[in-house]
Protein backbone atom coordinates (compact mmCIF):
# COMPACT_ATOMS: atom_id res chain seq x y z
CA UNK A 1 0.00 0.00 0.00
CA UNK A 2 0.96 3.53 -0.33
CA UNK A 3 0.76 6.39 1.79
CA UNK A 4 2.18 9.58 0.01
CA UNK A 5 1.08 12.93 -0.43
CA UNK A 6 2.17 16.38 -2.02
CA UNK A 7 0.64 19.47 -1.40
CA UNK A 8 1.17 23.26 -1.80
CA UNK A 9 -0.27 25.96 0.41
CA UNK A 10 0.36 28.70 2.71
CA UNK A 11 1.64 29.05 6.16
CA UNK A 12 -1.81 29.12 8.26
CA UNK A 13 0.71 30.87 11.45
CA UNK A 14 4.49 30.94 11.92
CA UNK A 15 6.33 28.38 12.99
CA UNK A 16 8.11 27.66 16.24
CA UNK A 17 10.34 25.12 16.79
CA UNK A 18 9.81 22.74 19.91
CA UNK A 19 11.94 19.26 21.34
CA UNK A 20 9.82 16.43 22.16
CA UNK A 21 9.73 14.22 24.83
CA UNK A 22 13.32 12.16 22.94
CA UNK A 23 15.12 15.90 22.26
CA UNK A 24 14.29 15.79 18.93
CA UNK A 25 13.21 19.03 17.35
CA UNK A 26 9.94 19.35 16.03
CA UNK A 27 7.61 21.62 13.99
CA UNK A 28 4.05 21.46 14.08
CA UNK A 29 2.08 23.53 11.43
CA UNK A 30 -1.12 24.21 9.53
CA UNK A 31 -1.41 24.67 5.53
CA UNK A 32 -4.22 26.76 4.04
CA UNK A 33 -4.87 25.47 0.56
CA UNK A 34 -7.49 26.73 -1.49
CA UNK A 35 -9.20 24.60 -3.39
CA UNK A 36 -9.44 24.62 -7.56
CA UNK A 37 -11.93 27.07 -9.09
CA UNK A 38 -13.53 28.15 -5.43
CA UNK A 39 -12.99 30.11 -2.97
CA UNK A 40 -13.03 27.77 -0.34
CA UNK A 41 -9.68 26.95 1.45
CA UNK A 42 -8.92 23.87 3.58
CA UNK A 43 -6.54 23.73 6.70
CA UNK A 44 -3.73 20.79 6.58
CA UNK A 45 -2.12 20.26 9.98
CA UNK A 46 0.93 18.96 10.18
CA UNK A 47 4.44 18.39 11.53
CA UNK A 48 7.91 17.64 10.64
CA UNK A 49 11.09 16.29 12.94
CA UNK A 50 14.21 17.35 12.54
CA UNK A 51 16.57 18.75 10.10
CA UNK A 52 13.44 19.51 8.16
CA UNK A 53 11.76 20.74 11.23
CA UNK A 54 15.08 23.65 11.60
CA UNK A 55 14.70 24.60 8.28
CA UNK A 56 11.29 25.42 7.91
CA UNK A 57 11.34 26.91 11.19
CA UNK A 58 14.26 29.19 9.77
CA UNK A 59 13.18 30.08 6.25
CA UNK A 60 9.46 29.92 6.22
CA UNK A 61 7.32 33.13 7.75
CA UNK A 62 3.35 32.42 8.21
CA UNK A 63 1.80 33.19 4.66
CA UNK A 64 4.51 31.96 2.94
CA UNK A 65 4.18 29.81 0.11
CA UNK A 66 5.57 26.44 0.42
CA UNK A 67 4.75 22.54 -0.34
CA UNK A 68 4.91 19.69 1.25
CA UNK A 69 5.73 15.89 0.52
CA UNK A 70 4.98 13.44 3.30
CA UNK A 71 2.42 10.47 4.50
CA UNK A 72 -0.77 10.76 6.56
CA UNK A 73 -0.82 9.62 9.98
CA UNK A 74 -3.58 8.85 12.38
CA UNK A 75 -2.74 10.74 16.27
CA UNK A 76 -5.28 9.45 19.10
CA UNK A 77 -4.97 12.01 21.83
CA UNK A 78 -7.38 11.76 25.22
CA UNK A 79 -8.87 14.53 27.42
CA UNK A 80 -8.21 15.00 30.84
CA UNK A 81 -11.98 14.28 31.14
CA UNK A 82 -11.04 10.47 29.60
CA UNK A 83 -12.15 10.78 25.83
CA UNK A 84 -10.20 10.19 22.96
CA UNK A 85 -10.19 11.80 19.64
CA UNK A 86 -8.87 11.19 16.51
CA UNK A 87 -6.58 13.86 14.23
CA UNK A 88 -5.29 13.21 10.48
CA UNK A 89 -2.08 14.77 10.14
CA UNK A 90 0.66 15.07 7.62
CA UNK A 91 3.83 13.76 8.52
CA UNK A 92 6.53 16.04 6.64
CA UNK A 93 9.37 14.69 5.31
CA UNK A 94 10.43 17.15 2.80
CA UNK A 95 9.58 21.04 2.53
CA UNK A 96 10.33 23.86 -0.18
CA UNK A 97 9.35 26.68 -1.87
Amino acid sequence: MLNHCIVMGRLAAAPELKMNTRGQELCRFTVAIQRRNSKDTDFIDAVCYGQTAIYLCANFAKGAMLWIEGALQQEIRTSKNGGSARQIILSAAKVGI
